[in-house]
């Protein structure tokens, strides 16, 4: 709001004050919003990125984004499989190694999901964003 981007309306139902882009806001936004993907990060907010990218009707880099989270997972990969657990094992030992056999399957499962989100969405092509525009 200081930077002249939102503006904030009167209180309205219970108290709740709605934001809105001002022009220089949707200027901003027009030309700024590619800068926020970031394929590394978690599930939520890539999914959010992509949400946005539809919203702004850009088809190409929604898929593009999908594809390139689903490599950065890819890139991370590690054991998927508990070695065997021998007699005298030392429980942090342990414990490092289950958690980094689940992290590696998260991963695994993050990617695939990705890809799959990415392939439907080439798929399904420019009828997703004629949805929208409805």
């Amino acid at each position: 709001m200081e930077s002249g981007l939102l503006i904030r309306s009167e209180s309205g139902k219970h108290g709740r004050r709605a934001l809105a882009l001002t022009e220089a806001g949707e200027r901003f936004l027009l030309a700024e919003w590619k800068n926020c993907l970031d394929g590394h990060r978690e599930m939520e907010s890539v999914l959010r990125s992509v949400t946005v990218a539809l919203w702004m009707g850009d088809l190409a880099t929604a898929v593009d984004f999908l594809f390139r989270s689903a490599a950065a997972r890819n890139r991370k990969q590690g054991p998927h499989e508990l070695g065997k657990i021998a007699t005298g094992f030392d429980p942090i030992d342990l414990h490092a190694e289950m958690r980094a056999v689940f992290e590696n399957r998260r991963r695994a499962m993050e990617e695939s999901v990705l890809d799959g989100f990415g392939r439907n969405l080439v798929a399904a092509g420019p009828q997703v964003l004629a949805r929208e525009s409805r």
